[in-house]
């Protein structure tokens, strides 16, 4: 009787040990970027009389990051892959510039061809 107490305790005080990861974590605020002294003198510069019409193409990582290592199998990254979405959007966000992309140029390419063809 005693060692079927000792069983069923343990195993009681074992799935309340486990309790812990079921909880939602508590809710935190957002951290927000504060605004430096060099975005602050952009943001005062006159606005420009028109905007100016720029494209921006896809560009390689050329960190190193994806280098071959020996026996090494890597799959994570510390670079931004979506560095070209970032600076379309500092783009825009300036109303200095009028960002047109180019990214997907290769594909719009294909896509008017096929289209052509079939219009042929």
């Amino acid at each position: 009787m005693k060692s079927l107490f000792i069983v069923v305790l343990s195993l009681v005080l074992s799935a309340c040990s486990s309790m812990g990861n079921l909880l939602p974590p508590s809710p935190q605020q957002a951290n927000s970027l504060e605004p430096t002294e060099t975005f602050q003198a952009l943001q005062q510069l006159p606005t420009p009389a028109g905007s100016i019409a720029v494209s921006v193409y896809s560009f390689r990582d050329q960190t190193g990051q994806y280098k071959p290592q020996g026996n090494v199998s890597s799959f994570s990254t510390a670079v931004t892959q979506g560095a070209n979405s970032i600076l379309m959007q500092a783009l825009h966000e300036s109303d200095w510039f009028l960002p047109v992309e180019r990214e997907g140029l290769q594909n719009i390419l294909t896509e008017r061809k096929i289209i052509r063809a079939a219009q042929a």
